[in-house]
């Protein structure tokens, strides 16, 4: 009886995940393969343009589907993103390129493998899209900090 009183006491005092943020859905309406990478620890990089190397994986989408990206320490985006004002998600779409590139300085992978989409996420635009980010931009996404700006 004590053990469970004590466990009770425990999960009482853990906020409850949000089953909705607890990954974020990236969902490739193109034609060609994308790859995409999630950085949460962008300031004062907000600008950067080019892929982190080292520092965070990237990822690969076929055409036509999607990638749940789950926040790695905190197992909930929400959570993840409380200490920074934004998650920065990059798309490429050439990943062969992308790999063969990945060593070379950023000036050469910013020539062979350039960013086609940034994002710049906060919980309330993740909240809006329902953790959902697209490429291209949908219209629901209209509004939202983006390089290039959405376009119909």
């Amino acid at each position: 009886m004590i053990l469970l009183s004590a466990q009770t006491l425990m999960l009482m005092g853990c906020p409850m995940i949000d089953s909705e943020s607890e990954n974020i859905k990236i969902v490739n309406r193109s034609d060609k393969e994308i790859c995409f990478q999630v950085n949460s620890l962008t300031y004062p990089f907000a600008n950067e343009d080019t892929l982190l190397l080292g520092q965070f994986p990237v990822f690969g989408i076929k055409p036509r589907t999607h990638y749940l990206c789950y926040a790695g320490t905190n197992s909930d985006w929400r959570r993840e993103l409380h200490r920074c004002s934004f998650l920065q998600i990059l798309i490429v779409e050439n990943g062969d390129d992308f790999l063969k590139y990945f060593k070379a300085p950023k000036d050469t992978l910013r020539k062979y493998v350039p960013v086609v989409q940034r994002y710049h996420l906060s919980v309330k635009d993740l909240d809006r899209l329902h953790w959902t980010v697209t490429y291209p931009p949908t219209e629901e996404m209209k509004g939202i900090n983006m390089w290039p700006p959405y376009k119909k």
